[in-house]
């Protein structure tokens, strides 16, 4: 079967968000559903401000959500809206925010319906 040319493809990420590359294959990569959470991970760790060809982009963490008195509902609006604008990304199925205060962690999981299928993930800050 050929690879669906619509797909996207990208260099596939660590737990550390950093690439993921082996010294005998090189640099993994990721595609179709795969690269949609990776895309939606990699969105909801930004920061607004932090990419320097866009400073809009990202999530305003420091405005809306570090710092401040946890809202799940603020923080649920932001990362449906930052999810929605995932490429491929066509509806949100269930969100949920957890934020532990003793850790200071705030654990966001979704299910969204994508072009290529269902996914799940959860981002951790």
């Amino acid at each position: 079967m050929a690879a669906d040319p619509t797909a996207p493809i990208g260099f596939m990420l660590n737990a550390a968000a950093d690439l993921d590359f082996d010294l005998l294959t090189g640099m993994s990569t990721v595609a179709g559903l795969d690269a949609v959470v990776q895309a939606i991970s990699s969105a909801c760790g930004l920061f607004k401000g932090e990419w320097f060809l866009d400073l809009e982009a990202g999530i305003p963490y420091f405005e809306d959500v570090l710092g401040q008195t946890y809202s799940q509902q603020t923080v649920l609006t932001i990362f449906r809206k930052q999810i929605l604008k995932v490429p491929h990304v066509l509806q949100i199925l269930e969100i949920s925010s957890v934020f532990d205060s003793a850790t200071r962690v705030l654990a966001v999981t979704f299910e969204v319906s994508t072009e290529f299928g269902t996914a799940q993930g959860e981002v951790t800050l």
